[in-house]
């Protein structure tokens, strides 16, 4: 998932959000309290957010109180905010990373060789070209 860096959710920063969540997703259960914490609000400011989240399908009520983060948060909490990568430096640095290879494997001063290398990922898609 790539997220805007400069976006919104329900008028919070997205990147404030995705921060928030990352602190929180570790927790089974957390309050009003700690989602201040994390989201470096005042004191008492938090239950807007948590209605903001929990709007989004973010965070979810907890039966024993508070809240916990929800599947869709946790894919947010680890989303990027990266550009893409060009296609031009995929390849320029899947070239460089192949010469280290054949060097490792003609330096004797490496112990191991290297008998297979895997590529996955959109550079073995030529049609898209960002």
């Amino acid at each position: 998932m790539r997220l805007d860096p400069k976006g919104t959710i329900r008028g919070y920063p997205t990147l404030l959000v995705r921060s928030t969540l990352r602190c929180l997703r570790g927790d089974l259960v957390w309050g009003e309290e700690a989602l201040e914490k994390a989201a470096k609000l005042t004191p008492g400011t938090g239950r807007a957010l948590a209605k903001a989240l929990e709007a989004e399908g973010l965070i979810e009520a907890s039966r024993h109180g508070g809240w916990t983060v929800t599947q869709a948060g946790d894919t947010l909490a680890v989303a990027t905010a990266a550009r893409p990568v060009s296609r031009h430096t995929a390849e320029r640095a899947l070239a460089q990373f192949l010469e280290r290879v054949a060097q490792v494997n003609v330096d004797p001063y490496f112990l191991a060789r290297v008998e297979r290398v895997a590529l996955y990922g959109s550079l073995l898609r030529p049609e898209l070209k960002h």
